[in-house]
C-alpha cells in the first residue's frame, strides 16, 4: 500500500535509512510536497495556520511516498512521524476535487488538515539513526 509519510529528519537523504534499508519499503517519491500541489496546500495549512513547525529539535519536515504492507498506524507510532496518509485516501479526495482551481482547490485541501492531530511541536525527536530498529 501507498503511504505518503511526513516525517522528521535532518537530510531527506537519511529517509533512505528510514524507509529503505529499515523498514524494506519502497520509496516512490521524496519531496513530495514539491511534486505534488495537494500535498503543498495541505502542508501550508498545517504549518501556517495550524501550527505545524518546519523544524522541531533540529529536524525538519519532509514528505514521502512509500509502499509497503504496513498500515498507516504503523508509522504514525513513531515520533518522528508527523502524519500518514494513505495512498488510496489521497487519490479518491484528489479526485473529488480535480475540476477546481485557485482558493476553492486549497480550501478543499486546507480542509484535510482537520482530520489531522498534531504532535507536540515541542517535543525531542532524539534522531540517532544508528540506534533504530523501526526506523
Amino acid at each position: 500500500m501507498k503511504k505518503i509519510v511526513a516525517i522528521r529528519l535532518r537530510r531527506r537523504e537519511d529517509g533512505v535509512i528510514a524507509f529503505k534499508e529499515t523498514q524494506h519499503a519502497e520509496i516512490i517519491f521524496s519531496s513530495y510536497d514539491k511534486r505534488d500541489n495537494a500535498v503543498k496546500n495541505l502542508q501550508e495549512e498545517l504549518c501556517y495556520r495550524r501550527g505545524m513547525a518546519f523544524s522541531v529539535d533540529g529536524c525538519d519536515l519532509f514528505w514521502f511516498v512509500i509502499d509497503d504492507q504496513r498500515s498507516v498506524e504503523y508509522y504514525l507510532a513513531f515520533n518522528e512521524v508527523e502524519c500518514v496518509l494513505s495512498g488510496e485516501w489521497l487519490e479518491s479526495a484528489k479526485a473529488k476535487i480535480a475540476g477546481y482551481s485557485g482558493f476553492r482547490y486549497y480550501d478543499a485541501c486546507a480542509a484535510w488538515a482537520d482530520d489531522i492531530t498534531l504532535k507536540d511541536q515541542q517535543r525531542k525527536i532524539d534522531y540517532n539513526l544508528s540506534k533504530y530498529t523501526r526506523i
